[in-house]
């Protein structure tokens, strides 16, 4: 019973498969993937390329008013503050304490 409901199925799906284009069989699977791309791009590369824009510009994020081209300003001035070598070592600090303590605690039994 089983092997005939196998053979019947097959017979029914391989006229399908001869009777699409070849050319569309290279590329259906990535039509599959074409909606998880697009989203991707759109909810996580798409702001990171934004943020980078407005990396160059003074602006205060409202719509009334215009944002001023600084170029690289906005990066000397963070590194000029006295207080990016204090986050930094704090950071270099803090990681080794629970960056890598905290995974081996949680995977304690």
């Amino acid at each position: 019973m089983q092997l005939d409901i196998a053979k019947r199925w097959r017979a029914d799906v391989r006229p399908a498969l001869a009777a699409r284009p070849l050319r569309l069989r290279g590329v259906e699977p990535y039509l599959y993937l074409l909606p998880a791309l697009s989203l991707t791009i759109l909810w996580t590369y798409w702001p990171v390329l934004g943020t980078v824009q407005l990396a160059f510009y003074q602006w205060n994020l409202l719509p009334t008013t215009p944002r001023i081209w600084v170029g690289l300003e906005n990066f000397e001035q963070l590194f000029r503050l006295p207080e990016l070598g204090q986050a930094v070592g704090n950071h270099q600090r803090l990681f080794p304490a629970v960056g890598v303590r905290l995974p081996q605690l949680q995977h304690r039994h």
